[in-house]
């Protein structure tokens, strides 16, 4: 395989951050805090069902997958917005961009609102009313070694229920050079890695978990994407996703999606599937996604990505006289 490492380390490599990120405690019946750490940031995402970390090619990249910065090709914005269950809303805003010859980084911010609330006390009665919410900020750092790409992230993550308490939280993912022709990248991530989060009156653990996927290019117009994903709390569960490219005349493209996700499944019939639509463009990209939700009902999911500047070019390798060796050192 030209310009990459060998096909077996990058399968290990994937294997061993599955398998570090949910090795220490998993177990069934076990239960962690802030699940909005585990939302899609992105409504590419969430049409294809969750799948995403052999997929994001955007700034989401510093929460999905940390070792994707390194895909971006020019300094980029992408925003997000997501109706959930009455006033509730979760948002999304992170910058990527290439940095030197070989490294990535980028930084976001997550804002979860579950609305204005009512306070009741242990008699039933009414003692006013409090506005719950969950957010983080988070930054990632990727580099290339040989045609594969590593990523580190973490966050700063602030919840405020009853009471306020923060704490700390780290990432790591691997991407593969593109294989087989080309058409497929493997990827796997560790994410939420990191202590307890601490309120007065209890400690919860964050929701720690381990995903492995695979993109599959099957031509120009179908692309398709699996994750699997092992949180230490609850059960194992799967994103599959599709996605059909429709080119339009002039410089415009638009993306057709849909996907299911199995984390939902014993709602009802029609939970975990989605579906979407995206207008993309060399400067910006524009997706919808309409995610069920069981009796909770549906969720409609906004993302904006713009990109801006010159692309970043692949370094040009030095040329040397037939003979030389091509390090100087050798």
């Amino acid at each position: 395989m030209k310009g990459g490492l060998p096909f077996r380390p990058v399968i290990l490599g994937c294997v061993f951050l599955v398998g570090y990120g949910v090795s220490p405690g998993w177990s069934e019946g076990k239960s962690s805090a802030l699940p909005f750490l585990t939302l899609d940031v992105s409504a590419r995402s969430a049409g294809m069902g969750g799948a995403q970390v052999a997929v994001v090619d955007d700034a989401t990249a510093v929460l999905s997958n940390p070792a994707a910065l390194r895909r971006l090709i020019r300094p980029t914005v992408s925003m997000f917005h997501s109706s959930y269950v009455g006033s509730s809303f979760f948002d999304f805003v992170g910058v990527g961009r290439r940095v030197g010859r070989t490294g990535a980084f980028g930084v976001g911010a997550q804002f979860l609102s579950q609305g204005r609330l009512e306070r009741i006390d242990t008699e039933g009665n009414t003692t006013g009313n409090f506005s719950p919410n969950d957010a983080a900020l988070s930054f990632g750092y990727a580099g290339e070694f040989g045609g594969t790409f590593l990523g580190v992230g973490g966050k700063y993550i602030r919840s405020s229920l009853s009471d306020t308490a923060s704490t700390f939280a780290g990432d790591a993912g691997i991407l593969s050079p593109p294989l087989m022709d080309q058409t497929v990248r493997l990827a796997a991530v560790v994410s939420n890695l990191g202590p307890e989060i601490k309120y007065k009156s209890k400690s919860e653990s964050l929701p720690t978990q381990g995903r492995a996927g695979v993109r599959f290019e099957a031509n120009a117009q179908w692309n398709f994407a699996a994750d699997i994903v092992f949180p230490i709390a609850g059960d194992i569960y799967s994103a599959l996703g599709g996605e059909y490219h429709v080119p339009l005349d002039g410089s415009l493209d638009v993306f057709l999606r849909g996907g299911y996700n199995t984390r939902a499944k014993g709602m009802d019939s029609l939970s975990g599937f989605s579906g979407g639509i995206g207008f993309g463009h060399a400067l910006f990209d524009v997706d919808y996604a309409l995610v069920t939700l069981g009796d909770l009902g549906l969720s409609h999911q906004f993302s904006l990505t713009f990109r801006f500047g010159p692309e970043t070019k692949p370094p040009t390798p030095k040329k040397f006289p037939p003979g030389l060796p091509r390090n100087l050192n050798e």
